[in-house]
């Protein structure tokens, strides 16, 4: 029996599911509650995504193989063995079909209508059309790089321990010795070495997933040292979110030459 990794195993059932509805998300809204075949395959691809947090992990860099699934561990910012039509397909998804899927397995006509009599609190900071937001610790214990402003989490902890220092300076000696030192070292960090945890955050998610198909990636290994393609590529990425555009774009210039000479036998300088 042939393993399907997760990427495969999203598109059949987002396959299964297209079939199952003529290819027309209306036909989805349609006849959700008379097909059982539509209301098996729908509930079948949201059922996978939810229980794979599928969004967050492969495009948030998330995501945590097990040890049968792929041999070359996904990095941050790129998957390996990925395939052929997988990013056309996620396209089609959330163009398309996500909207589609939600109302018919949530009944959102119907939730909406209960919701608005009910007035549910909601954070002090959020906005309707922000992007991204600070997390607001009364309804939230997580971050959630989806939705969170990295800085603004990152600026939560180090603001617990100045409200905690200006509530009692003698906080235990040696938590309060612990909070200090953090929050120099980090004043350190941003004043002195000149590099600001928020940008840092706000350049990762400038940074595209890249989705490597199997005749690619199959061909390097994570414990070939340090000029395989996963490398540069990591190396590539920390560049850019450090800020070192120079560097990162050297790194990007080996990773064209390296692609160049192994996949289509052609050499730059010829």
């Amino acid at each position: 029996m042939v393993r399907t990794n997760k990427f495969e195993q999203f598109l059949l059932l987002f396959d299964a599911l297209k079939k199952a509805a003529n290819g027309s998300p209306q036909r989805l809204k349609i006849f959700y509650e008379q097909s059982e075949t539509l209301k098996r395959t729908a509930e079948d691809l949201s059922n996978y995504l939810e229980r794979y947090d599928f969004e967050r992990r492969v495009f948030h860099g998330t995501w945590e193989p097990s040890p049968e699934e792929d041999t070359n561990k996904a990095q941050g910012k790129y998957h390996a063995r990925v395939p052929i039509g997988f990013e056309r397909a996620c396209k089609e998804y959330k163009n398309d079909w996500e909207t589609a899927i939600t109302e018919v397995i949530c009944d959102l006509s119907d939730l909406s209508a209960k919701l608005d009599n009910i007035n549910l609190p909601l954070p002090d900071n959020y906005e309707e059309n922000d992007e991204l937001r600070a997390p607001d610790p009364r309804y939230e214990d997580d971050y959630d790089p989806t939705v969170h402003d990295g800085g603004a989490a990152f600026n939560s902890l180090l603001q617990l321990a100045i409200e905690q220092l200006d509530r009692d300076p003698d906080w235990e000696d040696v938590a309060s010795a612990k909070a200090h030192i953090g929050l120099s070292s980090y004043d350190y960090l941003e004043n002195t070495i000149g590099i600001s945890i928020s940008e840092i955050f706000r350049r990762w998610r400038m940074v595209p997933v890249i989705f490597m198909p199997s005749n690619v990636s199959d061909r390097y290994s994570l414990s070939e040292g340090k000029k395989t393609l996963f490398n540069l590529l990591d190396d590539a990425v920390k560049a850019f979110i450090a800020g070192s555009y120079v560097g990162a774009l050297a790194t990007c210039r080996a990773i064209f030459e390296m692609v160049l000479k192994g996949h289509y036998d052609l050499d730059l300088y010829e």
